[in-house]
């Protein structure tokens, strides 16, 4: 990852090569009508959208894993298929880097996944236990009891044949929230705030995630810029 500065002498982050292949795949797959449709003026190395995305998701697997990462790239069929999958890996690739926020707002989805991300937390939580244990054990790597053997966390239940006594310690963990007896703050109260003000039955103004033209170039217009979606001048 690179910092730019721009024109507004604001830096920004670009995250380098893996974004680039995500949005050339995303072009070539709407140039090309599909993700081995060929395109005039296309990269002769990466000539189609497939290969692009290819090229990103299966530098996160070991060489052990390669064929069952190509196995998913290959089995996706049709352009509204292969958009869906560019959406999905543009969320593994580029998490916590601030950029997935704009692309889905470009992509007219951010509302849509925000919902989504509420429901799957929900349903996972009390359908699927062992994605949400109540809590996780684990082992210590040192005597002292000062660092955790990372593999011995159990992050989705015990495993078969084993038991709490095989662990040296346990800690809450986010499937506490169906025993809670203190009102379950994160799903009464937490889970409903966020982007409480895009999502929901009483949102005032709807795209609100759209951003406000800067009130110094509103009064450089002369009364011919004025800001919408709710936001004032």
């Amino acid at each position: 990852m690179q910092l730019i500065l721009l024109s507004n002498n604001q830096l920004r982050d670009f995250s380098g090569h893996t974004q680039v292949l995500l949005m050339y795949a995303e072009t070539l797959n709407e140039l090309a009508n599909g993700p081995d449709g060929t395109y005039n003026g296309a990269s002769t190395r990466i000539s189609t959208a497939r290969k692009a995305l290819e090229l990103v998701h299966t530098r996160a697997f070991a060489d052990a894993n390669k064929s069952e990462a190509e196995n998913y790239i290959a089995a996706i069929n049709g352009k509204e298929d292969f958009f869906e999958a560019i959406v999905d890996e543009n969320a593994w690739e580029l998490a916590g880097e601030g950029f997935r926020k704009y692309d889905l707002i470009r992509w007219n989805l951010l509302i849509d996944k925000i919902k989504q991300f509420k429901s799957d937390y929900e349903s996972q939580l009390f359908s699927s236990k062992n994605s949400y244990p109540e809590k996780i054990y684990f082992n210590y790597s040192n005597d002292d009891k000062t660092s955790i053997d990372i593999s011995s966390v159990t992050w989705h239940g015990i495993p078969s044949g084993k038991s709490s006594s095989d662990y040296d310690d346990n800690n809450n963990f986010w499937g506490k929230e169906r025993t809670d007896t203190k009102g379950q703050a994160q799903l009464t109260v937490n889970l409903p705030s966020i982007s409480s003000g895009l999502v929901g039955d009483n949102v005032a103004v709807i795209n609100r995630y759209f951003l406000p033209i800067a009130s110094t170039t509103i009064s450089a217009s002369n009364g011919m810029l004025h800001n919408s979606y709710g936001f004032s001048d």
